[in-house]
């Protein structure tokens, strides 16, 4: 991730709490998850090439509203996917789980020609993200989908007790 983070003028003894910021960052695709996790492990394609930098989501189909599971791709179109305890309901786990997965990317696609700052920064694609000063952040919990980022495809993604799924989404 590429966080900008403006700080407000210090007084002359802060407090050490009040400068603080905690940004989520997310596990990279190869990331070895325990045992009996849920997810998948995915990648994301654009005009036959690897998308980097994506975002996806998950939704439970019966609230399309909540984010239950979020994952950031790599620069191989790569991302992680873990489901933690919000993405099913109640207490009875019914299996499989299946949920909406949306994955997001930038439009228009970065354009490396275009752009000088490609050949002399490897990460020149990655978005900013600007962090606002005070209170709790989605941009810090890394659950803000960045600035000129649009949803791609979405589709069902069934999620069961044998391990990550493996999944391959065309960014349309």
């Amino acid at each position: 991730r590429r966080l900008r983070v403006r700080l407000a003028a210090a007084p002359p003894l802060p407090a050490p709490s009040g400068r603080v910021i905690r940004p989520a960052l997310w596990p990279g695709a190869a990331y070895g998850v325990p045992a009996g996790a849920m997810g998948c492990r995915g990648s994301v394609s654009r005009g036959g090439k690897p998308m980097r930098w994506a975002r996806v989501e998950a939704r439970r189909n019966d609230d399309p509203t909540r984010v239950v599971a979020t994952a950031h791709g790599d620069e191989r179109g790569e991302f992680l996917l873990v489901l933690g305890p919000q993405a099913v309901s109640g207490a009875e786990l019914v299996l499989p789980v299946v949920l909406s997965v949306t994955v997001f990317g930038p439009d228009p696609a970065p354009d490396p020609a275009a752009d000088p700052a490609s050949r002399a920064d490897p990460l020149w694609d990655l978005p900013l993200e600007e962090v606002p000063l005070a209170g709790a952040d989605p941009v810090l919990a890394g659950t803000r989908v960045p600035p000129g980022y649009r949803a791609g495809n979405t589709r069902d993604v069934s999620f069961g007790p044998d391990g990550l799924a493996g999944e391959q989404f065309v960014f349309t």
